[in-house]
This record gives structure tokens, C-alpha cells and sequence, in this order.
């Protein structure tokens, strides 16, 4: 698909090396660190990059969000700030992009039961880019960025440095968005047929079809099984799932009476390059955001570490999936691997 940018801002590219990271890397290298908590998993789970820019030696003049440069078939990304929103729920998606700088239109013509797993928007408050991640069945696997078209090729550069290498992207426009995928990802014919179904749609109708590929429950830990997870959470009540070593890490956090709160939601900045890698940044609570709400308490807790427990599975590679019903709770253990979805139902307490 043919550039749609101008020359002005392809020159202003070679001012500096932008070593490659495709984003589907970034999600591998991810699912390898599953078992690594804090703020380096957020980082790598929040890198939506085709190519991060190294900067430690060039200046940039930027916006408050992220940088994107596109010249062609290839393209560069480059982080400042955003907001993180894991298995964002409705209220938390339309809050995101409320005040959005451009006319969001988002994916559509994505295969039935495919779900919106991650998104983040920067700048926080107005963002001039939207990122979205999918996974779905078959394996199936997307990540967009939606930006406004002000903001790519935008960046200037200081003198000095080579010429930067760009990931690979397919790319395209609709109306006001630059819409942007990492090549590879998608087959020719899935491209097509999003890009055909977003250029006939509207800004309304695309968010309706986003909000229904919302998942019904909030995940702690990894996507690998959402779309497991998804074939069995109620549509209704109260659903987390939470990842194999949070479930291996039950009889710690019972004994420290420490239960699973919800800190899906992060805004993230000062993010740090070490040649050429990003290797961290500053995470903190959106404001009015409460990252302190229980959504596993110690009973809940106690109910899965015990049922795990009486059929041998507390230490299964495996993620959870609890739910919380008024007079019992259930869960779902998911396996890594191959092998049954097992399904306990202990009485609440």
C-alpha cells in the first residue's frame, strides 16, 4: 500500500539508528517473562512498537505521547507517555478516548470472537494515538495503532546519527486516522478486508463493534488464555483471571493476607532507551483511578488455592479463571498447554 506522508517528514528521519522491535517479538519475548511481576512486564506488555527509536544521543523535539514516523512500508514508533488499560471494560474504553484529537474509527472485519485484550492511548486526557491489541480463536492475533495524521512524521531530530531502521508495517488511511499494523501479524487478504470494512463504516458504529469485542471479566495477569477464558466466564457477576505463577503464589499471599487488587490501569512516562532497547519507566495509578480495589479477597483466594489443592493442581502450569457468584464461587483452571479445562465449584463463604 502506498505511503500517504509527505517528503518533509521522511527527512527528518535520518538523523538516528532506530534498532528493529516488532511488536509479535515484544509479545513472545512477554509470554517468556511470564512469570516476572512488576514494572518490567507492564513495560513489555505496553511496547506497541514497530521500530523503538534509541535516542540517548539525539535531541527530539516531541509531543507529550509518542512519536510515529512512517515512510512507506516501513515505520518507527517512539514512547513519552500514555495509558495502559488491560482487558479495558466499557466504562474505561469510552473514558480513554473521550477527548481523542481525531475521529476514532476502529478496527472492523475482524473474525467472530476476537477480543479487545489491551489498549493504550496517549497522551492520557487527549490522545492523538489509540493502541489495540486482539487475540482471538485460531490463533488469531492483531495489534493496531490509530493515530491522528498531525502527529506522524512530526518529530524533528538534532544533527548527527545514520540513517534509521525502520520496522516492516502495512498501512493505510481512513478519513482523519493513519492506521498502522506490524507486517506479518495479518495476511494480504485480512488487511484488505479490515481496511475495505473501516473505510465503510463510521466512528460510532466501529466503537459499538469494539465495545461488543470487550472482555466479560478483568485479567491480572497474562493474555495467552483469554479466549479460553472467554468460552467459560459467565456474561454476568463478577470474572478475573489470573496467571500461572499468581496461582503458584496463592499460599504466600493468603499467609501475608495480601489479595488480588485491580491495578489494570497505569499511566506510564519517562520511559528509558539503553541503545536502542526500552528497559524501563515511571508507573503510577491514573488519577481517579483506584488501583486498590479487591477483586480476589482472601476467602476467594482460600477457595481456589483449597480446590486446587484437593485434585493436585495448586502447582499446574496452568491460569485461573474465577468468578464470584452470590452463593458460590467458580473456577476454572487453564491449562499452559495441552490438556482439559477443569471447573470447581467451592460454596461461598
Amino acid at each position: 500500500m502506498p505511503s500517504e506522508f509527505s517528503n518533509a517528514g521522511k527527512a527528518s528521519l535520518r538523523a538516528i539508528a532506530v534498532p528493529p522491535l516488532v511488536m509479535n517479538a515484544v509479545r513472545a519475548r512477554a509470554q517468556e517473562r511470564r512469570s516476572r511481576t512488576g514494572l518490567r512486564r507492564i513495560i513489555v506488555g505496553a511496547t506497541l512498537a514497530i521500530g523503538i527509536l534509541g535516542a540517548a544521543t539525539v535531541a527530539v523535539v516531541k509531543n507529550a505521547g509518542v512519536d510515529l514516523w512512517v515512510s512507506g512500508n516501513k515505520g518507527a514508533f517512539m514512547m513519552h507517555s500514555l495509558e495502559w488499560i488491560r482487558s479495558p471494560q466499557a466504562s474505561e474504553f469510552r473514558a480513554a478516548v473521550a477527548n481523542a484529537t481525531f475521529p476514532v474509527v476502529y478496527p472492523v472485519g475482524l473474525p467472530a470472537g476476537a477480543k479487545l485484550v489491551d489498549m493504550q492511548v496517549a497522551p492520557q486526557g487527549a490522545p492523538s494515538t489509540v493502541m489495540l491489541a486482539y487475540r482471538g480463536p485460531g490463533e488469531f492475533h492483531a495489534d493496531f495503532i490509530l493515530a491522528n495524521p498531525k502527529i506522524v512524521n512530526a518529530a524533528k531530530f538534532g544533527p548527527g546519527g545514520a540513517q534509521p531502521h525502520f520496522g516492516h508495517i502495512d498501512t493505510w488511511r481512513v478519513g482523519d486516522e493513519v492506521v498502522v499494523v506490524p507486517k506479518g501479524l495479518l495476511s494480504a487478504a485480512a488487511i484488505d478486508r479490515i481496511e475495505s470494512a473501516m473505510r465503510k463504516t463510521s466512528p460510532a458504529a466501529s466503537a459499538a463493534d469494539a465495545q461488543s469485542r470487550l472482555l466479560p471479566f478483568i485479567v491480572l495477569g497474562g493474555i495467552d488464555r483469554v479466549v479460553t477464558a472467554a468460552r467459560y466466564a459467565p456474561s454476568t457477576g463478577s470474572s478475573v483471571l489470573i496467571e500461572d505463577s499468581q496461582v503458584r503464589s496463592l499460599p504466600r499471599r493468603i499467609a501475608a493476607r495480601d489479595p488480588f487488587v485491580d491495578n489494570r490501569v497505569q499511566s506510564l512516562s519517562g520511559f528509558i532507551y539503553e541503545k536502542g532497547k526500552l528497559s524501563g519507566a515511571r508507573s503510577k495509578p491514573v488519577p481517579g483511578v483506584s488501583s486498590k480495589k479487591v477483586v480476589i479477597n482472601l476467602d476467594g483466594m482460600k477457595a481456589i488455592e483449597s480446590a486446587l489443592r484437593a485434585h493436585g493442581m495448586l502447582q499446574c502450569r496452568c491460569d485461573v479463571l474465577f468468578h464470584r457468584g452470590a452463593a458460590a464461587y467458580t473456577i476454572w483452571a487453564l491449562p499452559l498447554g495441552h490438556g482439559a479445562v477443569s471447573k470447581y465449584v467451592v460454596p461461598a463463604t
